[in-house]
């Protein structure tokens, strides 16, 4: 097979002109980009790389990241994308992990590495400086070019968020990631007239899953860097009439609670035709109101994990009303199940883990048998999250196995707490935790509010909205929630805060 350079490659063939990446700085198109590729995947050869070598892109959202990333496939090398936004500690824990021939950066992240010393700062390679001036003279040339793909090679390791852990090494091979992309190019309807608004980053499975996906159907990608600000967004999204935004589940509540305060904007969506939401749940009255006052929006649920190459599930746009808070069925090419404690099916209303097989799921953690042992059992990936299906099949997500609050004997997924608390006007976000309170079990919620509103007001508002033994006995307010650089709720630094306290 061609691999995924092949993706790339066939797309500047047939568009050379078009349009493919918008960053701050300037335009560039599918024929610009892949001749920076080139540059790269030549420069990596000069240096010694070869088949199966890793290579660290340490690069935010930008035209170098995505030609980084091309560059190293092209010479079937193995690209490993680390955030530049992760701790220093976090960041040498992977480049130690996965001992990279290279590691390429940019202007704007090469310092941070190089302040590390050592053998680290040695395999730094500078794109900005040493490869993209003088890029376009390697348009012409097939020097390099590995047209001999397995398969099953790894393609990349993606490191996950390293929540509750040291973060594991995610091995995604090119069968895998070239599944997944069809597979959602197919049911998002994407073609060369599309383009999306980029705010995930492209180190995150799903904001990979972005980037696979647009340039396999020819499409455009608008890079936009200032995503903590929603009227920076919106307007990105109105001045480049966009056809897609994909974010998550928090921020859209965040974008939607901007909109009402600030008046109301009556030209939303701006010609939007889809919003994907995925990698936390999303607010069920968020979902109601998109769907309620932006009827010509597609608005597509989804579901996955780093381990499935991004994406299990989806829920089509058309069940929203018939289907509320599920994540719908698996793509064409994935099955699903629903196991409880003894490895059978559930029954409707049940609640057991979800099981995943199908041609995306990873070959496995990056040296580490024990704990693929651990997911990978009979070729099905144990993704370690709750759920319950319907009569028809469809799943709904009851909460990580980790993250579960058992409470008052009941079993709650603190995500259903935080649909309740976000939908106060007040609260800007919130997270749920197991807690104690004089030695005994209790529910605490930290909450970020709009502005200095008595808490006594929010409690009054959110605890008829749940049952007694969902209500939290302790309400905290905040000034951030911690995430990973991925936009999840790091619950288990909560967790070690108050038993800090």
């Amino acid at each position: 097979m061609k691999g995924l350079y092949g993706l790339i490659e066939e797309s500047a063939a047939k568009y050379p002109d078009k349009l493919f990446v918008q960053s701050q700085e300037r335009a560039w198109t599918y024929h610009e980009v892949e001749c920076i590729a080139r540059a790269v995947s030549a420069y990596l050869l000069e240096c010694g790389v070869s088949r199966g070598d890793r290579v660290v892109i340490f690069c935010d959202n930008s035209v170098q990241y995505i030609a980084a990333f091309y560059g190293i496939l092209r010479i079937n090398a193995v690209a490993v994308p680390v955030n530049p936004v992760k701790m220093a500690e976090n960041v040498l824990f992977i480049v130690e992990k996965c001992s990279p021939k290279l590691i390429l950066a940019c202007d704007s992240t090469a310092e941070k590495l190089e302040s590390t010393g050592g053998w680290i700062s040695k395999r730094i390679v500078n794109i900005d400086r040493d490869i993209c001036e003088g890029a376009c003279s390697f348009g012409a040339t097939d020097e390099g070019r590995e047209t001999d793909v397995d398969e099953n090679d790894t393609a990349m390791i993606l490191f996950t968020s390293g929540t509750t852990a040291n973060p594991k090494g995610v091995m995604l091979t090119h069968r895998n990631l070239m599944a997944n992309t069809e597979a959602i190019v197919d049911y998002l309807g994407l073609d060369c007239e599309d383009s999306v608004l980029m705010t995930l980053p492209f180190t995150y499975s799903y904001g990979n899953s972005v980037l696979l996906t647009h340039t396999y159907a020819g499409a455009s990608i608008i890079i936009e860097s200032s995503a903590v600000f929603p009227l920076k967004v919106l307007e990105a999204i109105k001045k480049y009439r966009v056809s897609g935004f994909s974010t998550v589940g928090s921020y859209i509540n965040l974008m939607l609670k901007y909109i009402r305060n600030s008046g109301g904007d009556q030209d939303f969506p701006y010609g939007l035709r889809y919003i994907t939401l995925a990698g936390e749940a999303a607010n069920k009255d968020d979902i109601a109101c998109i769907a309620r006052n932006y009827p010509s929006v597609e608005l597509f649920i989804m579901y996955g994990q780093t381990e499935a190459g991004a994406r299990l599930s989806y829920l089509s746009p058309g069940l929203l009303g018939n289907k509320q808070g599920s994540i719908g069925r698996g793509l064409c090419n994935v099955e699903l199940r629903v196991l409880n404690e003894n490895g059978r099916e559930v029954k409707p209303g049940e609640v057991g883990e979800i099981v995943a097989r199908g041609p995306n799921i990873m070959k496995g953690y990056w040296e580490d048998a024990a704990a693929t042992d651990e997911v990978l059992k009979d070729g099905w990936l144990y993704t370690g999250d709750n759920a319950t299906v319907d009569e028809d099949g469809f799943i709904y997500i009851k909460g990580r196995k980790s993250d579960i609050i058992k409470h008052m004997g009941h079993r709650i997924s603190p995500v259903e707490i935080e649909n309740e608390i976000n939908s106060c006007k007040w609260v800007k976000e919130s997270a749920v935790v197991e807690s104690a309170v004089n030695g005994l079990p209790a529910i605490k919620a930290f909450i970020v509010t709009e502005k200095a509103y008595p808490l006594e007001e929010i409690i009054r508002y959110v605890c008829p909205k749940l049952p007694p033994y969902m209500r939290p006995n302790v309400f905290e307010v905040i000034d951030q929630i911690p995430r990973t650089e991925s936009g999840k709720i790091r619950r288990s630094v909560l967790r070690r805060n108050q038993c800090a306290e």
